[in-house]
């Protein structure tokens, strides 16, 4: 994305970089500050507009093109702005946006993390349960179809399941159980998945990966994955 978000220890968050038109900087095309070739040359304080001032927040998770964010009040729902070429900001439409935009479909669900690639996005709830909405053509949705989504949707696949830590690469998912096992879906086609060779290039509901151990932490690259395990001595 060319671009960097800073939070303070505050709660504030300041940005700067290459923004193209489709707002992933959050800031608004006249702001004050010095931009050369579409770039804002020095960190800026992000502080929304007069209808969606920017609250303190807790997390960021931003993408190439689009960020996701959870204000400190654990009571208001995840934020969102950039790009939305594909329904990656969760607000039911596909216009990009500059100006925060808050994803209603958590109000009075408490969000824990957030988690943003290329062209979709998630959410992780306080219940363990998972939501995902962007783009789906490669079933990293898992809502069982290839189907893009405006809106977020809940992972009804991973119904039982108690989900403590979601990743995502570029167009496949993980999500680590409570019980210490990991799932995916999404695009195998670099075997990102880890089912073997012989496994079919996609998926669209969650798939067992089977690991030495419990899996206590997963990282995502674009077409590659990473897992920390425990081990019995």
């Amino acid at each position: 994305g060319a671009h960097t978000l800073a939070l303070t220890e505050g709660g504030e968050l300041y940005a700067w970089g290459r923004d193209e038109g489709e707002g992933r900087l959050g800031l608004p095309a006249n702001h004050s500050t010095i931009i050369l070739d579409q770039a804002v040359c020095s960190p800026s304080l992000v502080s929304g507009d007069f209808n969606s001032p920017m609250p303190k927040l807790r997390q960021l998770a931003p993408a190439g093109f689009h960020t996701l964010a959870l204000p400190r009040d654990h009571g208001l729902p995840p934020v969102a702005w950039g790009g939305n070429s594909n329904g990656e900001l969760g607000i039911g439409s596909r216009h990009s946006s500059w100006a925060l935009h808050s994803l209603d479909t958590f109000k009075g669900v408490e969000v824990v993390e957030v988690v943003a690639s290329g062209f979709f996005s998630a959410a992780l709830t306080a219940q363990g349960e998972v939501y995902t909405w962007g783009f789906g053509k490669d079933g990293q949705l898992g809502h069982g179809d290839f189907k893009s989504r405006s809106t977020p949707g809940k992972v009804e696949a991973l119904r039982g399941e108690t989900i403590v830590q979601v990743a995502l690469g570029s167009s496949t998912s993980y999500a680590v159980t409570a019980g210490g096992e990991l799932l995916a879906w999404g695009s195998n086609s670099k075997s990102q998945m880890g089912m073997g060779w012989w496994s079919k290039d996609e998926f669209s509901d969650p798939q067992l990966i089977r690991l030495p151990g419990r899996v206590v932490g997963i990282e995502a690259g674009s077409e590659h994955a990473i897992a920390v395990i425990e081990v019995s001595a």
